[in-house]
Protein backbone atom coordinates (compact mmCIF):
# COMPACT_ATOMS: atom_id res chain seq x y z
CA UNK A 1 0.00 0.00 0.00
CA UNK A 2 2.80 2.26 -0.69
CA UNK A 3 0.85 4.24 -2.87
CA UNK A 4 -1.33 5.84 0.12
CA UNK A 5 0.50 8.10 2.38
CA UNK A 6 3.92 7.13 4.10
CA UNK A 7 3.70 5.81 7.87
CA UNK A 8 5.52 8.62 8.77
CA UNK A 9 3.16 11.11 6.29
CA UNK A 10 0.24 9.39 8.43
CA UNK A 11 1.34 9.84 11.97
CA UNK A 12 1.80 13.63 10.52
CA UNK A 13 -1.32 14.49 8.54
CA UNK A 14 -3.96 11.52 10.46
CA UNK A 15 -4.53 14.38 13.88
CA UNK A 16 -5.23 17.17 11.21
CA UNK A 17 -7.85 18.07 8.39
CA UNK A 18 -5.83 17.92 4.87
CA UNK A 19 -6.72 19.10 1.14
CA UNK A 20 -5.43 17.06 -1.49
CA UNK A 21 -4.52 18.12 -5.01
CA UNK A 22 -4.71 15.03 -7.27
CA UNK A 23 -2.32 15.71 -9.81
CA UNK A 24 -1.88 14.66 -13.47
CA UNK A 25 0.99 15.76 -15.57
CA UNK A 26 0.30 15.63 -19.33
CA UNK A 27 -1.79 18.49 -20.02
CA UNK A 28 -1.27 20.19 -16.14
CA UNK A 29 2.11 20.56 -16.48
CA UNK A 30 3.89 18.77 -19.37
CA UNK A 31 1.85 20.46 -22.45
CA UNK A 32 2.25 19.47 -26.21
CA UNK A 33 4.40 22.35 -26.47
CA UNK A 34 6.68 21.25 -23.76
CA UNK A 35 7.08 17.68 -25.75
CA UNK A 36 7.75 18.54 -28.85
CA UNK A 37 10.82 17.48 -30.27
CA UNK A 38 10.91 20.39 -33.10
CA UNK A 39 10.97 22.92 -30.27
CA UNK A 40 15.17 23.01 -29.26
CA UNK A 41 14.68 22.96 -25.00
CA UNK A 42 17.64 24.88 -24.68
CA UNK A 43 15.90 27.94 -26.43
CA UNK A 44 13.56 27.98 -24.03
CA UNK A 45 15.12 27.22 -20.78
CA UNK A 46 13.46 30.24 -18.82
CA UNK A 47 10.10 28.42 -19.71
CA UNK A 48 10.88 24.45 -19.19
CA UNK A 49 11.97 22.86 -16.31
CA UNK A 50 14.24 20.07 -17.93
CA UNK A 51 15.06 16.66 -17.02
CA UNK A 52 18.48 16.57 -19.21
CA UNK A 53 19.76 13.13 -17.70
CA UNK A 54 16.83 11.04 -18.47
CA UNK A 55 14.80 13.15 -21.36
CA UNK A 56 11.82 12.82 -19.77
CA UNK A 57 8.94 15.31 -20.65
CA UNK A 58 10.09 18.97 -19.09
CA UNK A 59 7.61 20.65 -17.25
CA UNK A 60 6.38 24.50 -17.87
CA UNK A 61 7.76 26.35 -15.20
CA UNK A 62 4.53 29.06 -15.29
CA UNK A 63 2.28 25.90 -14.90
CA UNK A 64 4.71 24.75 -11.85
CA UNK A 65 4.27 28.36 -10.13
CA UNK A 66 0.26 28.07 -10.26
CA UNK A 67 0.63 25.14 -8.57
CA UNK A 68 2.94 26.53 -6.26
CA UNK A 69 0.01 29.30 -5.78
CA UNK A 70 -2.67 27.19 -5.78
CA UNK A 71 -0.87 24.45 -2.75
CA UNK A 72 0.37 27.13 -0.59
CA UNK A 73 -2.56 29.28 -0.95
CA UNK A 74 -4.93 26.37 0.22
CA UNK A 75 -2.24 24.77 2.41
CA UNK A 76 -3.13 21.18 0.55
CA UNK A 77 -0.96 18.34 -0.20
CA UNK A 78 -0.04 17.08 -3.39
CA UNK A 79 -1.26 13.48 -4.54
CA UNK A 80 -0.14 12.12 -7.87
CA UNK A 81 -2.79 10.51 -9.95
CA UNK A 82 -1.00 10.81 -13.09
CA UNK A 83 0.27 8.07 -15.16
CA UNK A 84 3.98 9.23 -14.47
CA UNK A 85 3.27 7.81 -10.90
CA UNK A 86 4.13 4.25 -11.94
CA UNK A 87 7.32 4.70 -13.72
CA UNK A 88 9.85 5.48 -11.58
CA UNK A 89 12.40 7.73 -13.62
CA UNK A 90 9.24 9.91 -14.38
CA UNK A 91 7.85 9.81 -11.44
CA UNK A 92 11.11 10.74 -9.55
CA UNK A 93 11.55 14.04 -12.17
CA UNK A 94 8.13 14.98 -10.98
CA UNK A 95 8.33 14.69 -7.50
CA UNK A 96 11.83 16.16 -7.50
CA UNK A 97 10.67 19.19 -9.47
CA UNK A 98 7.82 19.82 -6.78
CA UNK A 99 9.95 19.46 -4.26
CA UNK A 100 11.92 22.60 -6.18
CA UNK A 101 8.94 24.62 -6.10
CA UNK A 102 7.87 23.76 -2.18
CA UNK A 103 5.18 21.21 -2.98
CA UNK A 104 4.57 18.54 -1.20
CA UNK A 105 3.57 14.48 -2.12
CA UNK A 106 2.69 12.38 0.28
CA UNK A 107 1.31 9.63 -1.75
CA UNK A 108 -0.11 8.00 -4.90
CA UNK A 109 -3.46 6.67 -6.16
CA UNK A 110 -3.49 2.98 -6.58
CA UNK A 111 -2.26 1.40 -10.10
CA UNK A 112 -5.73 -0.50 -11.02
CA UNK A 113 -6.70 0.82 -15.01
CA UNK A 114 -9.99 -1.84 -14.38
CA UNK A 115 -11.73 1.25 -12.36
CA UNK A 116 -10.04 4.20 -14.23
CA UNK A 117 -8.75 7.38 -13.14
CA UNK A 118 -12.25 8.30 -10.74
CA UNK A 119 -12.36 4.86 -9.35
CA UNK A 120 -8.38 5.15 -8.26
CA UNK A 121 -8.93 8.65 -6.90
CA UNK A 122 -11.99 6.81 -4.83
CA UNK A 123 -9.97 4.12 -3.83
CA UNK A 124 -6.76 6.47 -2.77
CA UNK A 125 -10.09 8.39 -0.76
CA UNK A 126 -11.51 5.35 1.15
CA UNK A 127 -8.10 4.05 2.18
CA UNK A 128 -5.84 6.76 2.74
CA UNK A 129 -6.70 7.28 6.54
CA UNK A 130 -6.23 10.58 6.48
CA UNK A 131 -9.56 13.27 7.24
CA UNK A 132 -9.82 14.87 3.85
CA UNK A 133 -11.59 17.95 4.02
CA UNK A 134 -11.56 18.92 0.59
CA UNK A 135 -9.98 17.37 -2.86
CA UNK A 136 -9.50 18.49 -6.18
CA UNK A 137 -8.66 17.15 -9.55
CA UNK A 138 -6.31 18.52 -11.83
CA UNK A 139 -6.37 16.78 -15.26
CA UNK A 140 -6.86 17.13 -18.98
CA UNK A 141 -8.88 13.72 -19.67
CA UNK A 142 -10.61 11.15 -17.60
CA UNK A 143 -13.87 13.28 -17.91
CA UNK A 144 -16.31 10.09 -18.35
CA UNK A 145 -14.68 8.18 -14.94
CA UNK A 146 -15.17 10.79 -13.00
CA UNK A 147 -18.82 11.21 -13.76
CA UNK A 148 -18.82 7.40 -13.08
CA UNK A 149 -17.25 7.56 -10.13
CA UNK A 150 -19.15 11.30 -8.72
CA UNK A 151 -16.09 13.45 -8.97
CA UNK A 152 -17.30 16.64 -11.52
CA UNK A 153 -17.32 18.88 -8.73
CA UNK A 154 -14.08 18.07 -7.73
CA UNK A 155 -12.74 18.31 -11.34
CA UNK A 156 -11.02 20.91 -12.71
CA UNK A 157 -10.25 20.23 -16.57
CA UNK A 158 -7.22 21.63 -18.41
CA UNK A 159 -6.40 21.62 -21.75
CA UNK A 160 -3.00 19.19 -23.54
CA UNK A 161 -3.69 21.39 -26.57
CA UNK A 162 -4.52 24.69 -27.27
CA UNK A 163 -5.75 26.90 -30.32
CA UNK A 164 -2.17 28.76 -31.34
CA UNK A 165 0.68 27.34 -33.25
CA UNK A 166 2.37 23.79 -32.47
CA UNK A 167 5.50 25.77 -32.23
CA UNK A 168 4.44 28.91 -30.02
CA UNK A 169 4.16 28.57 -26.30
CA UNK A 170 0.13 29.04 -25.98
CA UNK A 171 -0.73 30.58 -22.30
CA UNK A 172 -4.19 29.12 -22.57
CA UNK A 173 -3.01 25.43 -21.84
CA UNK A 174 -1.76 23.39 -18.80
CA UNK A 175 -2.88 24.40 -15.31
CA UNK A 176 -3.31 28.26 -16.03
CA UNK A 177 -3.93 31.36 -13.11
CA UNK A 178 -7.83 30.64 -14.48
CA UNK A 179 -7.44 27.32 -13.37
CA UNK A 180 -5.62 27.23 -10.09
CA UNK A 181 -8.11 29.82 -9.17
CA UNK A 182 -11.14 27.28 -9.93
CA UNK A 183 -9.45 24.57 -8.19
CA UNK A 184 -8.61 27.17 -5.44
CA UNK A 185 -12.71 27.40 -5.10
CA UNK A 186 -13.09 24.17 -4.85
CA UNK A 187 -10.54 23.46 -2.33
CA UNK A 188 -11.66 26.47 -0.15
CA UNK A 189 -15.81 25.70 -0.59
CA UNK A 190 -16.15 24.80 3.29
CA UNK A 191 -14.36 27.26 4.53
CA UNK A 192 -13.76 29.83 2.42
CA UNK A 193 -12.50 32.69 4.83
CA UNK A 194 -9.31 30.31 5.46
CA UNK A 195 -8.14 30.61 2.15
CA UNK A 196 -7.87 34.44 2.02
Amino acid sequence: LKWLVSTARVVGLAMERCRIVFLDSDGVLANYRSQLRTVKRSEHSDLLFDDIETQNPPLEKKCLENLKWLVSTANAKVVLSTAWRTIPSMRNFLVDALKSYGIEVIGSTPDDWSVGRGGEIRSWLSNCGLEVESFVILDDAHVESFELHGLTDNFVKTELIGSRSMKAFDPTVGLTKEKAEAALKILCRCHQKSCI
